[in-house]
């Protein structure tokens, strides 16, 4: 695309901010697509115990929980600043789960004994209660997962054990009409135990843990296995075999990267060993861990850029960041925790040790922040291609512009009504300017390819 076809898509005002962002891009040193961290602030929360947390949209709070309760606390003055209203009675028992929606204004919560409570982020109180009916839940930290909307819950049933034969059931609810929508039961399979799952960020498919107990002789042995499957239709997509172990293992959670291409999970064992292991979706295949030998990382989260993610090495103790593209980099922080989590717009990482916070300022991410960024449009990157994704980019007109660091355009699409972005332009290796236009606003990211 010329220059004079770029200026008639693109009015005056827009191109002079264009140029005037490139010149940021040269006033730069040493830039690179390295992740690093600087610590902004630590507090002693005393009475806290935090069991999970979920930034806000906009990256400015953290909304955590601690027994029963939900605290949302301030990114940039690293306090407390609220407790949400909890007048539901009977009283909510231990908080095991913390989900935002996909808007952001709702936070779901759920117990052991099947209770599921919504919160309003702005009202900062509960707002609603749905009791899954269904005799116990999983006892585990993830057993249950939420449609984007938070209108349907997939929850997993308890095993219930019938001589040698237990029964393992998936079930999604119409939370609204409360009424089971539908099933998957996995009592056809040979002692299957089923402990954590996760809707994937796109909504269509949710994953889940599948450990298997088969006795060869006198010996028992578990397999312990990812499966992805249809979050509308309950078809099978994915079937990941990880590993065959000799002890039964107690998994914690599963994650999707932000892309939804890779999957995390964090198994126990029975004698204290932990593992992490990172695996690609579509080829099935491991990235990091071990099939056989626990690796001692119990915990790990993605960044939003779906190339880097945090591991927690227990022994040490101290977490590290590693990539899935560059297998040689790797930083090392010399923190315990016990609970990661990273902003949407990758510009925070929040750690927690029990009573202990951590806010970190990411520094030089592949995606680096050249104006005031919308907070709630998000770019990456994934085999040469751009995504810009955005449910406030629904119902209004937007252009994607990529340039090079001169400012010179290379390509650019238009579009009106989409929430997603896709540019398919078997970009090189190398930087880019990704320029999103929406209205008279113009919102500009650096952003890597690494192919």
């Amino acid at each position: 695309m010329n220059l004079r076809f770029f200026s008639r898509v693109v009015t005056y005002k827009t191109m002079l901010l264009l140029f005037l962002l490139t010149g940021l891009v040269f006033s730069a040193t040493n830039a690179s697509s390295d992740v690093d961290l600087s610590l902004k602030w630590q507090i002693d929360t005393d009475s806290l115990n935090i069991t999970h947390a979920q930034f806000s949209h906009d990256g400015k709070y953290v909304y955590v929980s601690s027994g029963n309760n939900i605290y949302k606390v301030s990114t940039e003055f690293g306090a407390v600043v609220s407790k949400f209203e909890n007048t539901f009675d009977p009283p909510i028992t231990a908080i095991v789960s913390l989900d935002m929606s996909a808007n952001g204004d709702s936070l779901a919560t759920h117990d052991k004994l099947g209770n599921i409570h919504f919160w309003d982020t702005e009202k900062e109180k509960m707002t609603g209660h749905f009791k899954i009916p269904a005799s116990e839940l999983n006892p585990f930290y993830r057993g249950v997962t939420f449609s984007l909307d938070f209108k349907q819950v997939f929850a997993i049933l308890r095993c219930k054990e019938n001589g040698f034969k237990m029964t393992s059931e998936i079930v999604k609810y119409d939370i609204t009409e409360n009424f089971k929508l539908d099933s998957l039961n996995l009592d056809t399979l040979m002692l299957p135990w089923l402990s954590a799952i996760q809707m994937s960020h796109d909504g269509k498919s949710f994953a889940f843990d599948l450990q298997q107990n088969i006795k060869h002789d006198s010996y028992w042995f578990y397999y312990n296995d990812i499966l992805v499957y249809d979050s509308k239709t309950f078809e099978q997509l994915h079937y990941i075999d990880i590993e065959q172990t000799s002890d039964y293992h107690l998994p914690n959670y599963i994650k999707f990267s932000e892309d939804d291409r890779y999957i995390g999970r964090v198994m126990k064992e029975s004698y204290e060993a932990t593992e992490t292991i990172i695996c690609d979706v579509n080829s099935e295949s491991l990235i990091f861990g071990n099939e056989t030998v626990p690796n001692n990382f119990d915990n790990f989260e993605f960044f939003k850029d779906s190339d880097h993610y945090i591991v927690n090495n227990r022994y040490k103790p101290s977490f590290e960041i590693l990539s899935i593209q560059d297998v040689s980099f790797s930083k090392s922080y010399d923190y315990s925790l016990d609970l990661i989590e990273v902003s949407n717009n990758d510009k925070y990482v929040f750690i927690s040790d029990s009573n202990m916070i951590h806010i970190f300022d990411v520094k030089e991410t592949g995606i680096q922040d050249l104006t005031t960024n919308a907070s709630y449009i998000r770019v990456s990157a994934s085999n040469g291609s751009i995504i810009v994704r955005s449910d406030e980019l629904y119902g209004r007109n937007a252009q994607v512009i990529i340039c090079d660091l001169l400012g010179r355009p290379i390509h650019s699409i238009s579009s009106y009504n989409q929430k997603e972005i896709v540019i398919n332009h078997n970009l090189l290796s190398g930087f880019y300017l990704c320029n999103v236009v929406v209205g008279a606003d113009v919102y500009s990211y650096r952003i890597l390819i690494n192919r």
